[in-house]
């Protein structure tokens, strides 16, 4: 077990993954003339507190971390050895730990990209993937965000901050087996207020594509299918958002909404989408194209494995 002893407002902000929150001394000048004299009446409410929560939360041992692993951690470490509850300090403390996770986003992976326009059913088909045993790294579960303007619709709580995505993200990458295929979904460099670390997603940008082709009429019923059933207001409130890029079609795509021509509306917004899409496109490395004219997932990600396995073999040689 781990327990960050910061701030609620540093955790909340970014923790290690797995870690709970349990915040220590943050008035030091009050308490460091008596940090070693735990039999302090000042003590006794805290005590319990931290003898209720390792109650609810056992373990051999707790590993705990501040900022540096500096005096915090060790007047912690020297309260809770004379409760009798056992405990290590991570070196360095969460410091460190950000070192180690940058770290990782520079590493050499093979990643292998999955593109398509808006609606090709990308992150079905990773699930897919997944299911059938490949690694897939979910850059939109990670951050909670589909990364579009329409990204965050099916999400009732505040979207997590770029600091524990880009924690989450390199705890996925520490896990994953560097001898085989990863795939990850095409993504721009945010999703939603979530940044790819720079690093990582460079590495994308040169990684080579397999690039879906799904008709337009699929498309609309695949997107008809993830958000027809939103609120009405809550998508002319992100139609708004991109007015900047819709242009003119904006206030027709609205109109076709509330006249509940649902079909009419992503015909107009998806013109956007896929000129934006093209030129996130070029200069990519496609090394294969795959043509899709159902939702048969099995089939298209047996597929796709097929694909993958002939043509980024064919590069490694």
């Amino acid at each position: 077990m781990r327990i960050d002893i910061r701030k609620n407002e540093a955790y909340a902000q970014g923790h290690i993954p797995g870690a709970l929150s349990f915040p220590f001394i943050h008035n030091p000048e009050k308490w460091r003339e008596q940090l070693l004299d735990f039999s302090h009446p000042d003590w006794a409410d805290f005590k319990a507190a931290f003898a209720a929560f390792f109650r609810a939360h056992p373990s051999n041992t707790a590993h705990i971390y501040c900022h540096t692993g500096t005096w915090r951690s060790h007047a912690f470490a020297a309260l809770a050895q004379a409760m009798g509850i056992p405990v290590e300090i991570l070196p360095g403390g969460y410091r460190a730990f950000q070192e180690e996770r940058d770290a990782l986003f520079h590493r050499a992976y093979p990643i292998v990209v999955l593109a398509g326009e808006t609606g090709s059913g990308k992150t079905a088909l990773l699930e897919e993937l997944c299911r059938r045993g490949e690694q897939v790294i979910d850059l939109e579960k990670l951050a909670e965000h589909k990364g579009s303007a329409f990204g965050r619709l099916e999400h009732a709580r505040p979207q997590l901050l770029n600091e524990q995505f880009k924690n989450d993200l390199a705890e996925t990458l520490r896990r994953v087996d560097s001898t085989r295929v990863i795939w990850v979904e095409d993504e721009g460099k945010s999703l939603g207020r979530a940044g790819i670390p720079q690093p990582f997603w460079q590495q994308m940008q040169r990684a080579p594509v397999i690039k879906l082709e799904v008709p337009l009429a699929r498309r609309i019923e695949n997107i008809l299918a993830q958000y027809g059933h939103i609120d009405q207001e809550l998508i002319i409130t992100a139609i708004h958002n991109i007015t900047q890029r819709l242009g003119e079609a904006t206030p027709t795509a609205i109109a076709a909404l509330r006249d509940r021509q649902m079909e009419a509306t992503v015909r107009l917004v998806l013109r956007y989408y896929d000129q934006a899409y093209a030129l996130q496109m070029q200069g990519r490395d496609v090394i294969a194209t795959l043509h899709v004219k159902d939702g048969d997932l099995e089939r298209v990600s047996s597929a796709l494995r097929k694909m993958c396995l002939d043509k980024v073999s064919r590069i490694q040689k």
